[in-house]
């Protein structure tokens, strides 16, 4: 169930719903005031950006934090992709706000930009630690198909998503069969992926506030 925020004007319901948005998903963003890049003066649309800045750093921080709990339960590359996968709607939330239909033109066109770039960063980022693991122990046959899934199951994936403005969950996709390595019959290193990755932050513990 979606929850509804209420204000006096645009620029207070803009503000509340992005600060109870940022704290709990299940607030509805489909109510926000159109806005056009001359509604405000330049300080209050300075001051609107940080209020946005901040409810996308809270929802990239919520998929981070999920990633990294997800890891811990990782034993080969089929589990990866399922994880990948079913933490695609916690990521969409970002995709969400970033391209909000009733952001003012230019800033919606920014956002999604740098919400694309950003994911891109993380998915590179995340292939290097899980071809790291090799180094930690991992072997290369099982750091392979694991960096395989990974690849076949990017987060660019929620840029296609259909976001749904009500709050509602965003159905995750079909899973694809990971990778299979050439000459691997069955899974290898399960115990020392799980554990390796529990010990690896996944992603950095903090995302950049302007993208």
């Amino acid at each position: 169930m979606s929850l509804q925020v209420s204000g006096t004007n645009s620029y207070e319901i803009w503000v509340r719903t992005l600060r109870a948005w940022a704290a709990d998903p299940r607030v509805s963003l489909a109510d926000l005031p159109v806005l056009q890049d001359d509604t405000f003066s330049p300080g209050t649309m300075m001051r609107l950006i940080e209020h946005i800045n901040k409810g996308l750093e809270a929802a990239g921080q919520r998929w981070v934090d999920a990633l990294g709990r997800a890891m811990g339960s990782i034993t080969d590359a089929d589990s990866l992709a399922r994880e990948l996968v079913q933490l695609r709607p916690v990521l969409a939330r970002r995709v969400q706000l970033a391209t909000h239909p009733s952001l003012p033109p230019t800033l919606r066109t920014a956002y999604t930009k740098n919400v694309g770039e950003w994911i891109e960063r993380q998915q590179s980022e995340f292939e290097q630690m899980l071809a790291r693991l090799f180094t930690s122990g991992v072997d290369a046959v099982t750091v392979d198909r694991l960096v395989a899934a990974a690849k076949q199951n990017p987060f660019r994936a929620v840029l296609g998503y259909e976001v749904v403005q009500d709050g509602s969950r965003i159905e995750s996709q079909a899973i694809p069969l990971s990778v299979r390595v050439e000459g691997d019959n069955q899974p290898s290193g399960a115990s020392r992926v799980r554990s390796r990755l529990r010990r690896v932050d996944p992603l950095p513990t903090s995302v950049e506030r302007n993208s």
